[in-house]
């Protein structure tokens, strides 16, 4: 079978499915295949697939129409600066994501700093971060130890491994009273998926990704509420606390941030869409 003839029956077969991006799937799991650049699709279009090639491609076909994410199938995902491997043991890093990794490089000082990645999974925030900011010394925790393995072996591939500590714990508790005021910035894609918003999730979400990372308690802010409580004491003043949430969230996290005392300013920043996507609180400074 030749490329092109590989490519158009599986952008149909997605699209008959109702998969979103039916001809962006399809390519993406044929360079997957190949391991070849998308533009090499079209300048060997007519070109014929290998045995061996065509059965892999049919086999991806059939796990994304089980509706599996398509990271998953060829297990790795382009994320800010960095490649990283991805398993059903982490969420997948998304683009908003990125915007996150993306205001905490912008309020970092200068020289070296201190900086905690909670809920790491697979290490997307911590070693983004550390791609950048060589001079950094990265705190990366995690609840799961599943996923602290993957983050593991993608410090290894990234060559950020000696610069970033890997700890399991949930949350804060890692952390004992001689980390108080020792980190330039805490930052956290924690679970913001509320209970009732279940039925809204894409079936590649709520049947693949693991609901650990996605759910937190009624309203989706619980783990925000103990970071913003809690991580105050582990900040050095003027560090900073920057949290994605979801939609409609940032009204709670602010009055969360506001009771606590501890903050001098709130920022809200948008997503690729316009909505409410990052919270960034700032520790106050000495008089």
């Amino acid at each position: 079978m030749r490329l092109i003839d590989a490519l158009n029956s599986a952008t149909e077969r997605f699209a008959t499915a109702g998969i979103d991006a039916p001809r962006d799937n399809a390519e993406q799991l044929l360079c997957a295949v190949r391991n070849c650049p998308r533009s090499d699709l079209f300048v060997h279009a007519t070109q014929t697939l290998t045995d061996a090639e065509l059965q892999q491609f049919q086999t991806y076909v059939t796990q994304r129409l089980t509706r599996k994410p398509l990271q998953y199938i060829v297990g790795r995902v382009s994320f800010y600066s960095v490649t990283l491997t991805v398993t059903p043991a982490v969420l997948i890093p998304r683009p908003e994501t990125e915007l996150l990794v993306e205001a905490v490089l912008q309020r970092l000082p200068s020289g070296t700093v201190r900086v905690a990645d909670i809920g790491t999974g697979s290490g997307a925030i911590a070693l983004a971060i550390a791609d950048q900011r060589p001079d950094a010394e990265i705190f990366a925790t995690d609840i799961s130890e599943t996923a602290l393995t993957v983050a593991r072996e993608n410090a290894v591939q990234t060559g950020c491994k000696s610069r970033i500590h890997f700890v399991r714990g949930d949350l804060l508790s890692p952390f004992t009273p001689s980390f108080w005021q020792s980190f330039d910035a805490i930052v956290s894609n924690p679970p913001y998926v509320a209970k009732h918003e279940r039925d809204q999730l894409a079936p590649e979400v709520i049947q693949y990704e693991p609901h650990q990372a996605l759910f937190s308690g009624q309203c989706g802010t619980s783990h925000h509420q103990q970071l913003i409580d809690g991580g105050w004491r582990y900040l050095k003043p003027g560090g900073i606390l920057a949290l994605e949430m979801g939609h409609g969230q940032a009204p709670t996290l602010s009055r969360l941030a506001n009771a606590t005392g501890h903050y001098r300013s709130l920022t809200i920043l948008p997503d690729y869409n316009g909505i409410d996507r990052i919270f960034i609180g700032k520790i106050r400074e000495p008089d």
